[in-house]
């Protein structure tokens, strides 16, 4: 059974501490900071005006390694009182005027900082105490149980309540590849990130990745978590009691696909946003497998959403109940089919080696072949690649040994020499419409 002790704490320690790292918020069960600057300025009105502040709860890790405590219940208020002592927010504008109680002197605080505080009022607002609770041998199980009987009445998200639920190693993996660059690139406000929105998208796209034909709602996402565990033990209680080996194969699956994507997206594009992110995943892995490369994936994805119309069906499954079994596959399907018929469809095989090029518009003076078997070359030329004779290709880089159709001969104005010059084509291909880079500028990967 672990035990308990009840403390006084003043501000000014609560602030030591904190600046020490001798006050931990990174128990992997603790949310990420989601209070804005008004709930902080309320808090600090409260503590200045002597109201009723709940108490605080923490771990007492002393004996470990890190020798500190660690937030259980509290973390807001902690770094709020922190925050404010290092001047990162002011008090309320708006703040009523404070009246010493000793000697009945007011004072107008409105939109001060800490550092500018009357020195009277630094001294009282050091010496103002808060209740807390520290705890000492006690278990992981017993931790996330406790955690969530502390904010059982307090509002939390789906993918909140369900981490507290997950093993701490879980939480751990989730945490790291949450933190990659490629999450920078993706449409996810600071506030969703804090309640770890980033971190749903990663299990959603693993749902769909290890075949879970289910919803993305907070009933589903818990469901599939809860599969990784083993029920006859307690959560938490024992590392070795959960399918780790099942998960990682799955985990690891994400990891290379979130390599490949943050390759093919050098910014953030507005198409990538939460409801579209786990069937990219799904579809990106098939590229991978088929062996497109990072630059041909982009053309053809960019393209899609691009000319995607808002009363098309796939637009239709992301507006109205997106998390639902039918429209996560509706998504997926139409994305998956598109992809075929646009990327599949069109690629060459040569000595088992997969070359890809998205769809070519053409243009007024540009011919296509209208074979079967058609080749479309690559920006950069290779060996082994066809070139039917009645095409007429874009040229990048003119060489010696090109042959030109006679159909769209330039005349020569100048000869310096008696060599003939090569006429130059104009160059008629496309770069696809409101993208924000020039795709040849991308190193191409096959």
């Amino acid at each position: 059974m672990f035990n308990k002790t009840a403390q006084q704490w003043s501000l000014n320690l609560i602030n030591k501490r904190t600046k020490a790292e001798l006050l931990r918020f990174d128990l992997e069960v603790q949310r990420r900071s989601v209070w804005n600057k008004k709930q902080k300025q309320k808090l600090m009105d409260s503590l200045i005006f002597n109201y009723p502040v709940p108490p605080l709860y923490f771990i007492d890790k002393r004996e470990t390694d890190t020798k500190a405590y660690y937030l259980l219940d509290g973390q807001q208020r902690v770094r709020t009182v922190h925050e404010f002592y290092n001047d990162l927010f002011p008090l309320a504008k708006d703040m009523e005027l404070y009246v010493d109680a000793d000697d009945n002197k007011a004072y107008d605080l409105k939109g001060m900082f800490y550092s500018e505080l009357p020195e009277e009022i630094k001294k009282t607002l050091n010496a103002l105490n808060i209740t807390t609770y520290t705890f000492s041998n006690i278990k992981e199980h017993e931790i996330a149980e406790m955690f969530k009987r502390l904010n059982a009445g307090t509002p939390m998200r789906k993918m909140e309540l369900t981490r507290v639920d997950m093993p701490n190693e879980i939480n751990q993996l989730l945490n790291d590849l949450s933190k990659h660059e490629f999450f920078e690139k993706i449409n996810i406000s600071a506030s969703a990130k804090n309640h770890f929105t980033d971190q749903e998208v990663i299990i959603q796209s693993m749902m769909l990745l290890a075949g879970t034909y289910t919803g993305f709602s907070g009933k589903d996402i818990n469901n599939y978590v809860m599969s990784f565990l083993n029920t006859e033990s307690p959560v938490n209680e024992d590392s070795s009691s959960w399918h780790k080996d099942t998960f990682l194969e799955v985990f690891n699956r994400i990891t290379t696909i979130i390599e490949y994507l943050n390759e093919v997206f050098d910014e953030k594009y507005k198409y990538l946003k939460k409801v579209n992110i786990p069937v990219i995943f799904k579809v990106a892995e098939i590229a991978m497998n088929d062996g497109v490369n990072q630059q041909s994936f982009w053309l053809w994805i960019d393209k899609f959403y691009e000319l995607l119309q808002p009363d098309s069906a796939y637009t239709a499954s992301c507006i109205s109940n997106s998390a639902k079994k039918a429209n996560v596959q509706q998504r997926y399907s139409i994305l998956f089919n598109h992809y075929k018929k646009h990327v599949i469809n069109s690629t060459n095989v040569i000595k088992n080696k997969i070359k890809v090029v998205p769809e070519i518009v053409a243009t007024e003076n540009e011919v296509v072949p209208e074979t079967e078997n058609e080749v479309v070359p690559e920006i950069v030329e290779t060996e082994s690649e066809i070139i039917p004779e009645t095409e007429v290709v874009p040229e990048i880089v003119e060489t010696e040994n090109e042959v030109v159709p006679e159909t769209e001969v330039v005349p020569e104005t100048t000869t310096t020499t008696k060599t003939t010059k090569t006429p130059k084509r104009k160059n008629t291909k496309k770069t696809p419409a409101k993208s924000k880079r020039n795709p040849t500028n991308k190193t191409t990967k096959s």
